[in-house]
C-alpha cells in the first residue's frame, strides 16, 4: 500500500484537539496503511506544541509528521466568525506539497473511525477535487440564494471539511492566482466558497460517511425527504450512521465544551491521548451538563443514542 498523504491546519489554541484527531486517525488505520501527515501551522504554534503532536504520532507505527508554516500570504484576506486566515492555506496545498499528485485534507474537529485507504484510492483524474455535498444548503432558501449569488447551484455546492485534492491537475491549470485573487473578497464561508467557485463542475461527490455532521444526523433521524431523495434507502447509509463506519465531523458545537452529537466518541479518544487530563475532563463535562438544553436538543440526543446502541 502506498503512503497516504494528509494535511491538517491548526493553531496554538487547537493543539490538543489536533492531537486527539491524529490519534483517532492512526488508531483507525489498517495494518498496511502509512500516513504522511503535514500540519499547516500559524505563527503562534510553539516548539512544545510541535513536540507534543510528534510524540502522539510517534507512539503508533511508522507514520510520519511534518509542519508547514503558513506565513503571511493571506494576511490581507477576509476573516469572519473568528476563523483565522490560516484556513485559506488549504487552497495552496498542491503547491506547498509539490511531491504529491493527490492528497487528502481534513479539518481537525473530527474523529476518524475508518481507514482512508479506500477514499484515497478513488479515481479523481477528471476532477479538481472530491468533496461531500452540502445537502443542508439545499433545504435552506437563504443558503440557496447565497450560493446562486456566487454563481453556484445549491444542488452542486460542497463542504470543504474533508477533501481529496487532485494536486496535479490544479497545478497544470495554474489555479493558484485565482485562489489568491478570490481571497480578498468577503465570502461568508471563506475558502469553502472559493473552492466551489473555482472548481465548479469538476467536483466529485463523496459519501457523507467521510464527513458525518450533526445536520446529517438530524436529517437522517427525522426522515427528511431531501435526505431520502439524495441518498435513497441504502442499507449502507443506515449501517454507518448507526455504527462507527465513518468520520465524525463536529461542525457546530464542539464536544470539548458542549454536549453534542457523538459526544462520547471524542472523549473516549481524548482519554487515550497524551493530552488527557482527568481534571480537565471533569470540569468540561460539568460545564456541558450545566448548560440548559432545548427540548429539540434533548430529543435529538436521545434518538442518536438509541440508534448508536
Amino acid at each position: 500500500m502506498p503512503v497516504i498523504p494528509i494535511v491538517f491546519s491548526t493553531d496554538h489554541n487547537y493543539i490538543m484537539q489536533t492531537g486527539v484527531c491524529l490519534l483517532s486517525l492512526i488508531e483507525s488505520a489498517q495494518a498496511e496503511d502509512t500516513y504522511d501527515i503535514h500540519i499547516l501551522i500559524s505563527d503562534d504554534v510553539t516548539e512544545t506544541d510541535k513536540k507534543q503532536l510528534t510524540e502522539q504520532v510517534g507512539r503508533h507505527g511508522a507514520h510520519k509528521i511534518g509542519f508547514i508554516s503558513t506565513g503571511n500570504e493571506f494576511a490581507d484576506s477576509f476573516q469572519i466568525r473568528g476563523i483565522s486566515t490560516a484556513t485559506y492555506y488549504r487552497l495552496l496545498i498542491p503547491w506547498l506539497l509539490p511531491q504529491y499528485d493527490k492528497i487528502i485534507f481534513s479539518d481537525v474537529d473530527v474523529i476518524f473511525h475508518i481507514s482512508l485507504s479506500e477514499v484515497f484510492d478513488q479515481n479523481i483524474d477528471d476532477f479538481l477535487v472530491a468533496a461531500i455535498p452540502a445537502i443542508n444548503f439545499r433545504k435552506s432558501k437563504r443558503a440557496g440564494r447565497y450560493t446562486r449569488r456566487l454563481g453556484v447551484d445549491p444542488n452542486e455546492y460542497f463542504n470543504a471539511g474533508f477533501l481529496v485534492i487532485n494536486s496535479k491537475l490544479q497545478r497544470e491549470l495554474d489555479l493558484r492566482p485565482r485562489f489568491l485573487e478570490l481571497a480578498k473578497r468577503r465570502f461568508k464561508f471563506q475558502d469553502q466558497d472559493m473552492i466551489n467557485i473555482v472548481c465548479k463542475g469538476r467536483i466529485k461527490p463523496l459519501s457523507p460517511r467521510y464527513c458525518l455532521t450533526p445536520t446529517f444526523y438530524e436529517m437522517y433521524l427525522d426522515g427528511h425527504p431531501l435526505f431520502r431523495d439524495f441518498y435513497g434507502s441504502s442499507a449502507d447509509v443506515a449501517n454507518y450512521v448507526r455504527g462507527s463506519d465513518c468520520i465524525l465531523h463536529y461542525a457546530g458545537p464542539k464536544p470539548w465544551n458542549a454536549f453534542t452529537f457523538a459526544y462520547t466518541d471524542w472523549w473516549d479518544t481524548y482519554r487515550r491521548s497524551i493530552f488527557c487530563d482527568p481534571d480537565y475532563a471533569i470540569v468540561q463535562s460539568a460545564k456541558s451538563l450545566r448548560k440548559r438544553l432545548s427540548w429539540r436538543e434533548i430529543a435529538s440526543q436521545i434518538k442518536c443514542k438509541i440508534l448508536r446502541h
